[in-house]
Formats: structure tokens, sequence, C-alpha cells
């Protein structure tokens, strides 16, 4: 945290995960900006890989401790800043709602995140054939 007390939010603004992160982050914190492209991606720092061992955005900053991946932060904010709830109360529906979000961070952004990368000689990687390959073999 810094001197004022506000949580630190180090993140890419391209950065789906760090998005959920600034949606999650319904109070005042301040935001240190990475570029994982500019110097070859600024999260190989060594300032930064002392925060966070993985070298991923989003990290948070908060409490006297650094939290990297975002559903460890999400989760790290509903237990210790209960307002405003980012979860239901309901432990059936709070399930669905991990459910929905493990689907997005460990199946979908996968999947997005490669077929990103992927440059305009390897455009076949985005076949549909290529695209049931993935899905049926859980890559």
């Amino acid at each position: 945290m810094t001197e004022s007390g506000k949580p630190i939010l180090y993140s890419y603004f391209r950065s789906s995960c760090s998005w959920r992160v600034r949606i999650a982050l319904a109070f005042d914190y301040e935001t240190v900006p990475l570029n994982l492209i500019k110097d070859g991606g600024q999260q190989f720092s060594e300032e930064f890989r002392a925060l966070n061992l993985m070298q991923q955005v989003p990290a948070l900053k908060i409490d006297g401790i650094t939290i990297g991946q975002s559903l460890a932060i999400t989760e790290y904010l509903e237990e210790t800043w209960p307002t405003p709830r980012l979860l239901p109360q309901d432990l059936k529906r709070r399930a669905q709602v991990c459910v929905i979000s493990d689907v997005i961070a460990c199946g979908v952004q996968p999947l997005q995140v490669w077929l990103w990368t992927c440059t305009p000689a390897h455009l076949w990687c985005a076949s549909p054939h290529a695209l049931l390959h993935l899905d049926t073999r859980g890559v």
C-alpha cells in the first residue's frame, strides 16, 4: 500500500485479468501501469519480480501483502472489503459464479490469448479444426 494507505494495482491496460480486478476495486486505489511489450516486458523487471515471482499482471499490493491472479484478488476483496458484495451470499449461487469465473479464467482466456498471439503467417491455427482439437483435448 502507498503512504496514503491506498492499495496499489499493478496492471496492463489490455489485460482482461486486470480488468476483472479493476471492476472489483470499488474503492480508491492507485495504479502502476506495466507495459507487457515495451522493453521486452516491464513485468520482467527485478523490481516487479520482487513483488510477484510469477511476473504476471494483475498484482494487488494491499494490507501488507501482494496478491497475484485475478480470482484470488477478487476473493480476498470479497472477504476483507465486504461492501459492495462481489459474490452472492447464497452458497449455491456463489458456486455458480465461481464456475463461470473459472470457465473464463481457465477455459476461454488461454484460447483468447493464444489466438491473439497468432501472426498472420500462422492464421491456420484459428481454423475450426484447430479450435475443435483444442476444445476436445482441453488444451
